[in-house]
């Protein structure tokens, strides 16, 4: 349940792409600091802002927002768009102070609202945390596919 009293998804001003950044390093770090079979290496994608300001292979089309509680920047969303209907969950974040509280469920009702031609999505959740492939599954209804490296590709299909 949502305790807190605003929670907004607003387009992302390309201005705050660094506080984003270091919040987006911040959080990621946050869910590995017990595992020490995790590299930097795999972490370094997260401590850059190539997940706001690059588009992969095949994409179309992309849409980043910022997620705010009670006008405090606590997470942000990138969203890639292929053809054939499908989205990719590139990346969606909120700070550790503000997990638990609802924010992510509130955020993917948001996605599936918005994009509801959408019949595929697929996001890559980080092999080493559980948390955040209990979320995709549990949370958002999305059914682990495969393993690519050290992600698990996760596919949640939509009946239209």
């Amino acid at each position: 349940m949502n305790t807190h009293k605003e929670v907004q998804l607003t387009p992302l001003d390309p201005a705050s792409i660094p506080h984003l950044t270091r919040l987006m390093a911040m959080t990621f770090d946050a869910d590995v600091q017990s595992f020490d079979e995790v590299s930097p290496e795999l972490l370094q994608c997260y401590h850059t802002d190539d997940l706001f300001q690059k588009w992969p292979p095949g994409c179309i089309d992309a849409e980043r927002f910022s997620v705010t509680v009670d006008n405090t920047l606590v997470g942000a969303v990138v969203i890639w768009h292929y053809p054939d209907d499908t989205s990719v969950l590139g990346l969606l974040f909120v700070t550790p102070e503000y997990q638990g509280y609802g924010i992510g469920a509130y955020i993917w009702r948001f996605l599936e609202d918005r994009y509801d031609e959408t019949t595929r999505w697929l996001v890559a959740a980080p092999g080493w945390s559980s948390n955040t492939q209990r979320f995709y599954r549990y949370t958002c209804g999305f059914t682990p596919v495969r393993f690519e490296g050290a992600y698990v590709i996760l596919e949640k299909a939509i009946k239209r």
